[in-house]
């Protein structure tokens, strides 16, 4: 099996100067794109389930004697594709389109130095489906240092829910590249 995604962001700054600036940000991705998978020997082929994703954020960045704040709400709309048709049909199709609709929400507030970073984050997820609908709360923190980072998450939901208080914690290594 193959798969891929693919995605557009624009972004643009409102305005900058010399100690403080604005930027706008707005995206779409396609995601899981590609052939079938069979997950058994012998077992029918299905497509990956594939999302559309939208979002925009605004990041308003100031800077200190020696250190740069940036504060980022952001603002996602999600739509699961589970493909037995054609994806773009799957895509667009108007029927019980709200009930397959994801809505995340959140803020990041980011404090820089030369060679680290702390990042705090909040936000909150409603998953509405037909049967259901759920709503959960996410927190984290990210710490970057040259170009090492360590990332923690905490997805805070009643205890009754399959995703109940999990943590997601990942170490990478990150490098912008101007």
């Amino acid at each position: 099996a193959l798969a891929g995604d693919i995605g557009l962001d624009y972004g643009r700054y409102i305005f900058r100067k010399n100690t403080h600036s604005l930027s706008f940000n707005i995206g779409a991705n396609l995601n899981n794109l590609g052939t079938k998978v069979s997950y058994f020997e012998n077992a029918e082929k299905q497509f990956l389930p594939s999302a559309f994703s939208v979002g925009s954020m605004f990041t308003y960045a100031r800077s200190f004697d020696s250190f740069k704040l940036e504060i980022t709400p952001a603002f996602q709309l999600d739509r699961y594709i589970f493909r037995e048709i054609d994806l773009f049909e799957a895509m667009f199709s108007f029927e019980d389109l709200i009930p397959g609709l994801t809505y995340k929400t959140g803020m990041e507030a980011c404090f820089k130095e030369e060679h680290y970073s702390i990042a705090l984050r909040g936000g909150f997820v409603s998953e509405d489906y037909s049967d259901q609908n759920i709503f959960y709360g996410t927190a984290g923190i990210n710490f970057t240092y040259k170009i090492f980072c360590f990332d923690y998450a905490h997805i805070i939901q009643k205890k009754d829910m399959e995703m109940a208080n999990t943590i997601n914690v990942s170490i990478g290594f990150q490098k912008t590249l101007n």
